[in-house]
C-alpha cells in the first residue's frame, strides 16, 4: 500500500510539474493573453506636444480602457505587432510613443 501511494503521488507531482512548465513555456513565447492597459498606459512615452495629461492623450486611454480584451488585443497587434503583452508587461516592450 505504501509503495502505490508513493508512486501515485510521484506520478501525480510529476504531471502537475509538466502542466505547470509547458503553461510557463508557453506564456514565455507567446505572452500573456491579458492586456493591461493602465500598464500600458503608465509605460508610454509621449513626445512633442503630447504628455500624460494633454486631453487628446486623456480620451485616447479613456476610449481604451472601455474596450474588450479582443478588441484590444486587435489594436496592440497593429501597434507592436503580438495580440499579446510580454511576460514582464508593457516596460520591457519597445516603448510606445504617441507623437
Amino acid at each position: 500500500f505504501f509503495f502505490f501511494f508513493k508512486q501515485k503521488t510521484a506520478y501525480e507531482m510529476l504531471r502537475s510539474l509538466v502542466g505547470s512548465e509547458m503553461c510557463i513555456r508557453d506564456r514565455l513565447v507567446n505572452g500573456v493573453p491579458f492586456i493591461d492597459v493602465n500598464d500600458w498606459e503608465k509605460n508610454t512615452i509621449y513626445k512633442g506636444v503630447y504628455n500624460h495629461q494633454h486631453h487628446v492623450v486623456r480620451w485616447f486611454w479613456l476610449i481604451l480602457n472601455k474596450w474588450d480584451q479582443a478588441k484590444l488585443a486587435k489594436f496592440l497587434q497593429y501597434c507592436t505587432g503580438s495580440s499579446r503583452t510580454p511576460v514582464e508587461g508593457f516596460r520591457f516592450v519597445l516603448k510606445t510613443v504617441l507623437a
